[in-house]
């Protein structure tokens, strides 16, 4: 039976709202069958009230911390809603005259679609569904900001149309309405040609308006829809888990009957010692468990470990990273000083067969171009020399850090001795015994 505990709760909701739209009398007198929907709509809102009371195990006096964290659920967001509209609808239900009693039916059914799209989370039970819940809810995100622009197109085109085809009409909720109305239904193939679209220079405003909402604004909607896709289908299966224990978190604790099973679970919960005692007070579940003073200091102790053996395994890594990097420094800088000696003997060698062709072959009016190429070399032997000095200090600094890397291993090597001594003390894991 507790494998069917998340499954107890939306069954009653089913059966809530599979009356809603059938509240269809404008009669004063309550029936067995509305009375018996108001009854269960209840029950459905006392659990919530339940489940924000009594959920963890904070005092009431922190209500507010506890409101706050029940209404950031997208969920509950939705009973909220669901929940103002069934109560604004039963109110209107037995205030408004028969006349106007078509409002209160409309509310009851907006409330029955809401309740709808409540049950949808069941569906995270469901591996191949839960992700599609998911993508659902954050392309309706990207679809609100979608439909700020589609608004903004729509508007424009509709003052256009209504300034062009009824240029004398007075302002009335018709023109505000027909403003909106005949620019949407355009955009499915309703081009409303016999109202005079196609005459004069109409036709090419009608096109423009096309392009853009049709095939401009359609494909950029549904590039944002692939985007959010693929994100949520590479992380679907995380996503999935995480809903999926969000839904048995939520239904686990839940009564099997519906309003009893609700209040004899908040007087189990209440503060006061009788009614505890008599209803079982709280009871250990596969999500809460209450242990015992041991236990709990051997759970910190092990917590304290796993936290110093973490932070020195970080440490450890870091430290590692930064010899990596220093020794690719250095194994760099060796390689540059060898290429820079093999570039100055090259040069030297050069300049020495220069230097021997020219006493060979110049006369001696040429003479003191080889003093000139002598000075070039003498010059460049400066510069190379200003380099290799440059490099040594370079080396210099790089086995200081090389020194200092070695004394924070060493450091490192005793934190983890005394770490490994620690956790010998403690001996087995205190979660075993759990």
């Amino acid at each position: 039976m507790t494998e069917l505990r998340p499954f107890t709760g939306l069954v009653a909701d089913m059966n809530t709202t599979c009356k809603i739209c059938c509240i269809g009398t404008t009669s004063a007198h309550l029936g067995c069958f509305e009375t018996f929907t108001y009854i269960t709509a209840f029950s459905m809102f006392l659990e919530e009230i339940r489940q924000v009371l009594f959920r963890d195990d904070r005092p009431i006096k922190y209500i507010r911390q506890k409101v706050e964290d029940w209404i950031r659920d997208f969920w509950n967001k939705i009973d909220i809603l669901s929940y103002a509209l069934f109560i604004t609808a039963i109110v209107l239900r037995f205030t408004l005259s028969t006349r106007w009693f078509e409002w209160a039916r409309g509310l009851f059914c907006f409330s029955f679609m809401i309740y709808f799209i409540r049950f949808s989370q069941i569906l995270f039970v469901v591996e191949q569904l839960g992700p599609k819940i998911i993508m659902i809810k954050k392309m309706m995100v990207d679809l609100i900001f979608f439909l700020v622009i589609l608004l903004m197109t729509i508007l424009a085109f509709g003052v256009i149309c209504q300034a062009i085809l009824n240029p004398e009409a007075s302002l009335t909720w018709n023109i505000i309405k027909d403003v909106i109305y005949w620019p949407y239904f355009q955009m499915y193939g309703e081009l409303f040609l016999e109202d005079g679209f196609q005459e004069g220079y109409r036709w090419v405003l009608l096109g423009i308006y096309m392009i853009l909402t049709n095939i401009l604004l359609l494909n950029l909607l549904i590039a944002m829809f692939s985007y959010t896709f693929e994100q949520v289908q590479e992380k679907s299966e995380i996503l999935w888990k995480f809903n999926y224990y969000a839904v048995v978190y939520e239904h686990f604790d839940r009564p099997y009957v519906p309003l009893i099973g609700t209040l004899i679970q908040m007087f189990r919960h209440c503060d006061c010692g009788k009614c505890a005692a008599i209803l079982g007070g709280h009871q250990n579940t596969d999500f809460r468990r209450r242990l015992d003073p041991e236990m709990n200091r051997k759970i910190t102790k092990f917590v304290k470990v796993c936290m110093e053996k973490y932070v020195v395994q970080q440490a450890r890594l870091s430290s590692e990273d930064i010899t990596h990097k220093v020794t690719n420094t250095a194994r760099r800088l060796e390689l540059v000083i060898e290429q820079l000696d093999d570039l100055r003997d090259d040069v030297v060698k050069q300049q020495q067969s220069e230097s021997s062709s020219l006493k060979e072959f110049l006369p001696e009016p040429s003479r003191p171009a080889h003093h000139l190429n002598q000075e070039k070399l003498a010059i460049f032997d400066s510069k190379l020399e200003s380099k290799f000095k440059a490099l040594d200090t370079l080396q210099t600094r790089l086995e200081t850090k090389l020194s200092s890397l070695s004394s924070v291993e060493l450091k490192l090597d005793q934190l983890m001795s005394m770490v490994s001594q620690k956790s010998k003390r403690l001996g087995d894991s205190p979660f075993d015994d759990l």
